[in-house]
């Protein structure tokens, strides 16, 4: 895979072997243009699908759930903080 390469010549990239390829903008060829889209959409993962009212509810609840539990944890520490300072 090419990666894009910060430097003062945006439009070189760098492909995987070592070699500099010179990208093709919008100037390009249609056919290139579009076997370049094609490529890109057939390397793309999978869609992602949409959720369900129920999924994101339960989503909702689960997130809300370890929430209290985090809220809960330091709640009792700082209780026991305080505690254990009185009787010191």
């Amino acid at each position: 895979m090419d990666r894009a390469e910060p430097s003062a010549v945006p439009y070189l990239r760098e492909s995987a072997d070592g070699r500099i390829s010179k990208l093709i903008g919008s100037r390009g060829s249609s056919r290139k243009s579009a076997l370049r889209k094609k490529v890109k959409e057939s390397m793309a993962p999978n869609p992602p699908k949409r959720r369900t009212c129920e999924e994101i509810r339960a989503g909702n609840k689960r997130l809300g759930i370890i929430m209290m539990l985090i809220a809960a944890v330091f709640f009792v520490g700082i209780v026991v903080h305080q505690y254990l300072l009185s009787r010191g």
